[in-house]
C-alpha cells in the first residue's frame, strides 16, 4: 500500500480510539533505525501555540490590564511577537491609568522624556513597583506627638484617630499648644490642605473619605471639609459628649452613647451638600447577667 493509501486509511478512522490503536500499532512495527527517524522529524516539531500574539490589541489590552504592572516588562523576553505587543503604549497606558492621571504634575526626569511614550510608561512603572515594594523615590515624613496612654477605664481611647488614609491620601491630627489642626496630603499630586475649627478648638477626632475631611471637637461640634474645594461646614451636635461617627462619601454618621445607664442613645446622618442633619434614638444592648452561682 501507497503511503497516501496509509494516510487515506487514517483519515477514515472517526473517533480518537480508533486513531490512538492504529498509531499503537504502527509503532510496534517501527525498526531502531525507523524509530530514530520519527523522534528526529518530531523533535523539529513545535506544539506551542501563541495565543496572545494572535489576539487583536483591543482584547490584549483587557488581558494584561488585571495584571501586575510590572508583568508587561518581565514577559517581552518570551518571544519578539510578545516584545512588539508588550512595548506599546497602547498596552501600558490602561495600566498605568489606575494609578496616574492627565492631572498629575510630571514625575522627575518626566520632561525630558517628551515625545519618547514608552520611556514615560516605563518610568511610571518603576515608580509603582518601587511604591508597592515599600521603596518608593520620595516619600512624606510625619511627625506626630505623642499619645496620651490609653485608660482602660474609658470607654475609647483618650486619641482614637491622630491618622488615617484613604487611596491615595493622608490626614493627621497635629495637636500642639498652640493650636489644633489637620493636615491632609495627597501622596500622588503632593496637594496638601490644612484646616482647623473655629477659635482654635481641641480636635479629638477625625476621619477621611475621597471626598471629605470630617473631625470632631472637645467643644461638640463636627467639622468637615471638602478636599477639592477647600469649603469647611459644620454642625453642632445634641449632645456636648464626644461621638462616635464614621463617613462614607459627602454623609456622616455616628451616635453619641449618653451613660452607662442610659437605655438609648442618638444617632445623627448629616449630609455635607445639603447640610441637613437627621437624629433618631435607639435603644442600647442590655448586658447578659448569668444566673447566680453559674460560671462565667
Amino acid at each position: 500500500m501507497a503511503a497516501s493509501g496509509v494516510v487515506e486509511a487514517f483519515k477514515r478512522l472517526s473517533t480518537s480510539d480508533e486513531r490512538a490503536a492504529a498509531l499503537e500499532a504502527i509503532i510496534k512495527e517501527l525498526n531502531p533505525y525507523e524509530w530514530r527517524e520519527a523522534f528526529a522529524r518530531l523533535k523539529r516539531r513545535t506544539f506551542q501555540c501563541d495565543l496572545v500574539s494572535s489576539l487583536p490589541i483591543e482584547i490584549g489590552i483587557q488581558i494584561f490590564r488585571y495584571l501586575d504592572i510590572s508583568t508587561p516588562f518581565r514577559l517581552q523576553s518570551v518571544s519578539k511577537n510578545w516584545r512588539r505587543l508588550l512595548t506599546s503604549p497602547d498596552i501600558l497606558r490602561p495600566m498605568l491609568s489606575t494609578w496616574y492621571s492627565d492631572l498629575d504634575r510630571p514625575l522627575e526626569g518626566e520632561a525630558s522624556l517628551r515625545g519618547q511614550d514608552y520611556a514615560v510608561c516605563q518610568l511610571k512603572a518603576e515608580h509603582m513597583h518601587r511604591f508597592r515594594r515599600g521603596a518608593p523615590f520620595s516619600w512624606v515624613r510625619i511627625n506626630l506627638s505623642e499619645q496620651e496612654p490609653w485608660n482602660m477605664r474609658s470607654t475609647m481611647p483618650r486619641h482614637p484617630a491622630k491618622v488615617d488614609f484613604i487611596d491615595e491620601t493622608v490626614a493627621w491630627l497635629d495637636n500642639t499648644p498652640e493650636s489644633s489642626l489637620v493636615k491632609v496630603c495627597n501622596l500622588r499630586t503632593k496637594k496638601s490642605l490644612i484646616v482647623g475649627g473655629e477659635g482654635r478648638e481641641r480636635i479629638h477626632y477625625i476621619k477621611l473619605t475621597t471626598e471629605l475631611i470630617s473631625f470632631t471637637t472637645f467643644s461638640g461640634r463636627i467639622y468637615a471639609c471638602d478636599l477639592a474645594t477647600g469649603e469647611r461646614r459644620s454642625f453642632r451636635l445634641p449632645s456636648a459628649r464626644s461621638p462616635i461617627f464614621s463617613c462614607r462619601g459627602r454623609t456622616i454618621g455616628g451616635t453619641i452613647w449618653e451613660a452607662q445607664t442610659s437605655e438609648e442613645s442618638t444617632v445623627f446622618i448629616w449630609n455635607f451638600d445639603t447640610c441637613k442633619c437627621q437624629t433618631f434614638q435607639i435603644e442600647n444592648p442590655r448586658p447578659y447577667h448569668p444566673p447566680w452561682g453559674t460560671a462565667q
